[in-house]
């Protein structure tokens, strides 16, 4: 009976075995899962000895199921779609009831896509004759350079401020009687381009010629008319007894004029019209010449 009780107590002082919490990934590169903008869904394989729960703290990640018992186990992640210009990330967390042992599951997703911008606030551009700046701004988020400009067209500067650039170019003063027009190419790095353009005005016209009139002798003449211009000119008369030097040119210059014999007894006289190639501008000289002698003989 000694025995027996001996061995009833020695039975009651001992205790069950304790069973360590272990949850463990059935692939540890799973622990961090990196992936692009787009949305996916991942199975990860983890085994347990404890009854398990699984959680995140994200709205943009659901996992399934939420819980399970021991064994081998899948959770099924579904990763929504990053439609923001900033990359996230986020943990899943698997773990026993009393989580003693903890699993995590890093997850990182990429930024959207960003769409290319690239943009000038104005394309078009009038400037005057005597020249002066134009300024216009650039929006980008891609790479881009000015491929093209005029030579009489100049940077003069250009200050950034974050997906922003702002220039300043100088037009030399036009010294042609013509307008002109010029382009400056902007292309960015996928090859896309865009013109600005500019047109500038021809200067001013200007033309004079003295003197403004001659009186000749009836005899043959010669004498000078002085133009000045900043144009091409054309002189241009309706008789015949008027010789010039020259009856066009450019700029400055003076001009031989002569008149043949006037064998007539009357006056006469004629209108020159010195006008430039365009003929927005005209000046007129007056010519006269004495009649001849009368002469009566029998």
């Amino acid at each position: 009976m000694a025995l027996l009780a001996f061995t009833f107590m020695s039975g009651c002082g001992e205790k069950a075995e304790e069973v360590i919490p272990e949850i463990r990934l059935s692939n540890q590169s799973d622990a961090s899962i990196a992936i692009n903008s787009n949305g996916r869904t991942i199975i990860v394989g983890f085994t347990s000895n404890m009854p398990w729960t699984a959680s995140t703290t994200v709205d943009w990640i659901v996992v399934s199921p939420s819980s399970g018992d021991i064994g081998s186990n899948s959770l099924r992640i579904n990763i929504q779609e990053n439609s923001s210009q900033q990359p996230r990330e986020a943990l899943i967390t698997v773990a026993d009831r009393d989580v003693q042992s903890v699993v995590s599951i890093k997850v990182t997703q990429e930024a959207a896509s960003e769409e290319p911008v690239f943009s000038l606030d104005k394309t078009d551009f009038c400037v005057k004759a005597e020249g002066g700046d134009i300024q216009l701004k650039v929006t980008h988020n891609i790479g881009y350079e000015i491929t093209s400009m005029p030579d009489w067209v100049h940077q003069s500067s250009k200050k950034t401020n974050g997906d922003y650039d702002n220039y300043v170019f100088s037009v030399d003063k036009n010294n042609s009687s013509e307008s002109r027009e010029g382009v400056i190419v902007f292309c960015n790095d996928l090859d896309v381009c865009i013109p600005v353009n500019i047109k500038q005005a021809a200067k001013d016209i200007s033309l004079s010629v003295t003197p403004s009139s001659f009186f000749f002798s009836s005899e043959e003449q010669n004498d000078k008319i002085t133009i000045i211009s900043n144009t091409n000119w054309v002189i241009s008369k309706d008789v015949d007894w008027i010789e010039f030097g020259t009856d066009e040119g450019a700029g400055n210059a003076t001009i031989s004029i002569s008149v043949s014999e006037n064998k007539s007894i009357n006056v006469r006289k004629a209108d020159i019209k010195v006008s430039t190639t365009d003929g927005s501008v005209s000046s007129t000289v007056t010519v006269q010449q004495k009649g001849g002698k009368e002469i009566f003989s029998i």
